[in-house]
């Protein structure tokens, strides 16, 4: 039996970031703007807001789309849980540059003044993490991310989980996640690769590498995503499930 080779996504999968990434980004949003002082508790932020971030946060794949998604979460106009985020508002490519330079500017500001409140805003899954460790000591794991690469470490470690930098394929290396994932396919031509994601875009987009394909359900995806995964040859799969993988 060919021996499994996991790639997981952090957000979502191993770590429930939505409440770091709506600070975050909201916080992004405000600097571009002009704000001067940033607001890591959130204080600014509507309740109304809160919550539509909350329910829409899985559609934002990169840094940028978020600065999409409060703007359409600004705009009062219904949002759609099963349509791209950007063919639901206009995008501006060099502000959204802009923002996504400035969003970790912002994480790493926070990280810096206040790491103990930072990491509160980013508790992870548990079982989730164990058993991504156990998989890495066995040589079978990347975790691929649009979070940065020292957020992820810095996590992972204050929550007893530490990671090995090498296994850990992060935005900040300037590559998209089809990049990583030709990379991944290429040092692992025979190996049976399993891939879990939380956004089914990232998940349709792998196709091509021949990947196992599941959609993690325990995070923040929508059910209509959820029922709609099969139809693109993509298996949810639940916390538990995942957990009793080989």
């Amino acid at each position: 039996m060919t021996e499994r080779f996991y790639i997981l996504d952090f957000d979502g999968v191993i770590c429930d970031s939505r409440e770091e990434c709506m600070i975050t980004s909201f916080n992004a949003d405000r600097r571009l703007r002009g704000a001067a002082e940033p607001d890591f508790e959130g204080r600014c932020i509507a309740s109304e807001s809160r919550a539509l971030f909350r329910k829409y946060r899985f559609l934002a794949r990169t840094a940028r789309e978020y600065k999409l998604l409060w703007d359409l979460i600004e705009s009062g106009q219904p949002i759609s849980s099963t349509q791209l985020i950007r063919d639901q508002v206009a995008a501006d490519e060099a502000e959204l540059a802009v923002y996504e330079r400035l969003f970790y500017e912002v994480r790493a500001q926070w990280r810096e003044q206040d790491s103990a409140g930072w990491l509160a805003e980013n508790p992870i899954f548990v079982n989730v993490a164990a058993k991504a460790v156990r998989w890495m000591e066995a040589d079978r794991l990347a975790v691929v991310s649009a979070k940065d690469r020292g957020s992820i470490l810095a996590i992972m470690s204050a929550n007893g989980f530490p990671l090995d930098e090498s296994v850990v394929w992060a935005i900040d290396e300037g590559r998209d996640k089809v990049g990583f994932f030709s990379e991944i396919r290429a040092a692992h031509p025979h190996s049976h690769v399993v891939l879990v994601d939380d956004h089914i875009e990232n998940l349709i987009l792998a196709r091509p590498f021949h990947f196992k394909l599941y959609l993690a359900t325990w995070g923040y995806t929508a059910d209509e995503i959820i029922r709609d995964a099969p139809r693109y040859g993509i298996e949810p799969i639940s916390e538990a499930q995942f957990v009793a993988e080989a």
